[in-house]
């Protein structure tokens, strides 16, 4: 046992992406190889908190994991722009080459890398094209968010759109805090929160948003989904395809905050 560990100890390996498979893989190669952690930004976004952002001033500086901060020595900012399974290297784009013994990592960058090229390519266009500054990436994400609370705190009725988990924790996030504000949750599904679950937790869960105040539109598809703002920039008619019209201040889609 003691010689495997010794083997695996002088093994290099490379995590390209700090997302929910990478961190997985570093907690549990962390300390049993040497190892590397290489993605484009400074921070975990968790996402599951936007929310909450959403209501409470501040929170968005929380659902900033700092990958300096968590993985000191073995984090490397860098965009990842080429991967040679054959020579097990991963290549950044400033240049700096990674060698790694784990093929079995690295053909998992292959094929994400390859579905992703295209599309990389057409958003390093797009940046060298811009005339904005640059600004870090963490900035714009704390910017963004804190226009988002602006938005709701100002919105005197709000539509969630779609009764998932997102939605639902949504409105009750939004209801919570501001119980004087209209907030109507719209699916297209009969019930929320679809998926295996029980009846009984979701008859819990619809008596709690009923309790807030939250109103419940069920089996019913928003038909003019595309043409509504989600910037609270002006009012708006949600639109059903059974006939409902709610005049909203600000309409909220579900997805967004995934």
């Amino acid at each position: 046992m003691g010689g495997r560990e010794s083997v695996l100890k002088d093994t290099k390996v490379v995590v390209v992406g700090g997302g929910y498979g990478g961190a997985q893989a570093v907690s549990l190669l962390r300390g049993k190889c040497q190892l590397t952690v290489i993605d484009a930004r400074e921070y975990y976004h968790y996402c599951i908190g936007g929310p909450r952002a959403t209501v409470e001033p501040g929170f968005e500086k929380k659902m900033l994991i700092s990958y300096a901060e968590a993985w000191p020595g073995i984090y490397q900012q860098g965009k990842v722009v080429g991967v040679n399974p054959k020579e097990k290297v991963v290549l950044l784009e400033s240049g700096r080459r990674y060698r790694t013994i784990s093929l079995s990592l690295l053909l998992a960058v292959v094929v994400r890398f390859h579905q992703r090229s295209n599309l990389m390519l057409k958003h390093s266009q797009r940046r060298r094209n811009s005339s904005k500054p640059n600004k870090s990436r963490s900035v714009l994400f704390v910017s963004s968010w804190q226009g988002k609370y602006i938005v709701v705190q100002s919105a005197g009725r709000i539509t969630v759109i779609g009764g998932g988990a997102v939605g639902v924790e949504m409105a009750a996030e939004i209801a919570t805090e501001y119980p004087q504000k209209e907030v109507t949750v719209v699916s297209s599904s009969d019930k929320i929160i679809t998926g295996p679950f029980k009846k009984g937790f979701r008859d819990g869960v619809t008596k709690q948003l009923k309790n807030l105040g939250v109103h419940l539109v069920l089996g019913e598809r928003v038909s003019n989904f595309m043409d509504l703002p989600t910037d609270g920039s002006s009012s708006c008619t949600v639109k059903t395809d059974g006939g409902w019209k709610l005049k909203q201040t600000l309409s909220l889609l579900q997805r967004v905050y995934k």
